[in-house]
């Protein structure tokens, strides 16, 4: 038979379970301490996005808006044409240079989308 008194395995029982709550309770500290964590870098990270795509829409609304005023442009300069010859030239001047346009419009906006680098 033990020789244990029943308040001395009570008293062991509370050590324990004492115990049991302050490794919950460490273990609980440092999960919330790990999520806040994780929410900062998430909203740091959402922040750039949303101002990196912010930067984005805007600056293709601008060259959206230049591409459009382009095309009236030329449509302008195609009906004034005065032959077929010098329609085929101002088409053909106007192709080369919106593929230029384009081409360095999407560099742009690659640029602006890339994430800042710290």
């Amino acid at each position: 038979m033990s020789t244990r008194q029943p308040h001395q395995t009570a008293s062991e029982l509370r050590a324990f379970a004492e115990k049991g709550v302050e490794q919950a309770r460490g273990a609980f500290g440092a999960l919330v301490a790990n999520a806040r964590k994780a929410s900062d870098t998430l909203q740091s990270s959402a922040d750039t996005a949303h101002s990196s795509g912010k930067a984005v829409l805007a600056r293709g609304l601008e060259l959206t808006e230049q591409n459009i005023t382009a095309g009236f442009d030329h449509a302008q300069k195609l009906v004034q044409a005065r032959s077929l010859k010098d329609a085929i030239t101002l088409q053909a001047e106007f192709a080369r240079n919106q593929l230029a346009a384009l081409q360095a419009q999407t560099k742009e906006l690659a640029s602006l989308a890339r994430p800042a680098k710290a």
